[in-house]
């Protein structure tokens, strides 16, 4: 961050950071990350338990 940066470009940085966070929220609601957690589930896979642990933070 540059420090001689004004109110404009640090409110810019949030929006861009915010745009982000909301692509990989769409991401993980999507079709394929559902595939991969019904793999896991069919697999049993130990992933699953940090992964539920992780999504219901």
């Amino acid at each position: 961050m540059d420090p001689n940066a004004g109110p404009l470009s640090e409110l810019e940085r949030w929006r861009r950071r915010q745009r982000l966070l909301t692509n990989i929220t769409e991401q993980l609601k999507g079709k394929e990350c559902k595939a991969v957690i019904g793999v896991l589930i069919t697999a049993k896979s130990r992933l699953l338990k940090k992964w539920k642990a992780i999504d219901a933070a």
